[in-house]
């Protein structure tokens, strides 16, 4: 009889990280700055109508989801977010995803319209925007999205 070793099983999961960038000062418009898209972000986050947790700057989750339709979006309150502030993603079994969430700000001060904006980056670009991001904590996350968290201390490497 002849072994054959067993071959690992294809991943049937995406993993989906969602970072905050951005500086605090630029999240406060001065006259003459009419609309800011890199403003550091804090708010939540979510998946569809399931809310995913809390972000701030400087902090990353890392998530494994199931493979086909979401749409994620960012919210300043835990009113779900406007249409034009959501990204529809299909996930693949086995990829990678980044996703940089900042605040939009439309407006002067005193007279803005803010809310989340998220982007679709390359794994270089997530790095590059988060080299020192720290883990969200645990207690951030909304508690029936625990489970899909990967823990990790730093952000998945590229490959």
């Amino acid at each position: 009889m002849l072994f054959l070793p067993a071959s690992a099983a294809p991943p049937t999961d995406a993993e989906v990280t969602i970072y905050s960038n951005g500086s605090l000062a630029s999240a406060v418009l001065m006259p003459g700055e009419p609309k800011v898209n890199h403003a550091a972000f804090i708010g939540l986050l979510f998946d569809g109508d399931q809310k995913i947790g809390f972000i701030q700057p400087n902090r990353f989750l890392t998530l494994r989801l199931p493979t086909g339709q979401h749409t994620f979006s960012a919210s300043l309150s835990s009113k779900h977010p406007a249409k034009d502030s959501q990204l529809p993603l299909v996930l693949n079994a086995g990829e990678k995803y980044f996703i940089r969430v900042q605040e939009e700000s439309r407006g002067v001060v005193f007279a803005s319209a803010q809310k989340g904006r998220l982007d679709l980056v390359t794994c270089q670009i997530a790095h590059q925007d988060a080299a020192n991001a720290s883990p969200t904590d645990s207690k951030r996350i909304a508690p029936e999205m625990r489970d899909k968290i990967i823990p990790t201390r730093s952000m998945p490497p590229c490959e």
